[in-house]
This record gives structure tokens, C-alpha cells and sequence, in this order.
């Protein structure tokens, strides 16, 4: 299968909503979307990861490297509402507005569900709890600036 042909069957497969993300490879959509979250952080002058790469065994999607050298496991999750993506499937245009305090439950239950995994071969483990009360700070700033 060439590159066009590859295109082709990505488009006819792609869903109607979410989709921006959506590749017909899932290791490599993965490493894509910690790629762009990456690119992210070193914008903000967040350069901590280095030589990301996909995971040969799931779980973690993706491995990458902090400045010491230990080997860190990422996660990957969708955040959306599967309600939406029913009525869209149906080909309903559908959109989910999420609340400040929607958005921190489904933070909370990702978590937990990745925190429960046994990540193969990563010898250091981001406290969940830690992760957990930064990203409820930032999302209070949010809601405080709005």
C-alpha cells in the first residue's frame, strides 16, 4: 500500500468528530499527539523529555527520557464525551461544552484508570496525586481568569 492509497483508507475510516488526532496507526497516532504535547511544553520553555519514542509493549503508549536519563511511561487518553461521539457517529452534529468542574471528574477518572496500570520496563512513576492536584490548580486559574 503506498502513501496515497494509505490517505485514501485513513479518510474513508475517519470519525466525525474528534477526529483531529484520528490516524488509522494507533502506536503512531499516539507518539504524534506526545510529540505535539511536547512541542507544547518547549514552547512554555518546558524542555524536560528527550528521546521519545513508541513503547514496544503496551502499557506505557510511549517512552521517552528526563534530563537524568530515567526511562518515563506515557499515556495517552481521549477526553471526550462518548455521548457525542454516538449522535455524531449517527451523523447528528453534536458538541459537548465541558465545565470547569466536568473537566476535573474526567481528569480524575483518566488517572486513576492509567494510574492503575503495571507500565512495562519504566523505572520512574509520576505520582498521580501530584499530576493530579496541578492540573486542578491550573484549571482553578482558568476559572478564576474567566
Amino acid at each position: 500500500m503506498n502513501t496515497n492509497d494509505e490517505l485514501r483508507e485513513c479518510i474513508k475510516r475517519q470519525r466525525k468528530y474528534a477526529s483531529f488526532f484520528d490516524w488509522h496507526k494507533k502506536d503512531e497516532k499516539e507518539l504524534g499527539i506526545v510529540e505535539t504535547l511536547f512541542e507544547s511544553m518547549k514552547l512554555q520553555g518546558i524542555n524536560a523529555f528527550q528521546n521519545l519514542r513508541i513503547s514496544q509493549k503496551d502499557p506505557p503508549d510511549c517512552i521517552a527520557e528526563d534530563k537524568s536519563g530515567n526511562l518515563i511511561g506515557l499515556e495517552v487518553s481521549e477526553f471526550v464525551d462518548e455521548e457525542a461521539v454516538r449522535f455524531n457517529a449517527q451523523g447528528k452534529d453534536v458538541y459537548r461544552d465541558w465545565t470547569i468542574d466536568e473537566i476535573v471528574k474526567k481528569l480524575e477518572i483518566i488517572i486513576t484508570e492509567k494510574d492503575s496500570k503495571t507500565f512495562h520496563g519504566v523505572h520512574k512513576k509520576v505520582n498521580s496525586g501530584d499530576t493530579h492536584r496541578r492540573v486542578c490548580y491550573k484549571l482553578s486559574n482558568l476559572k478564576a481568569c474567566s
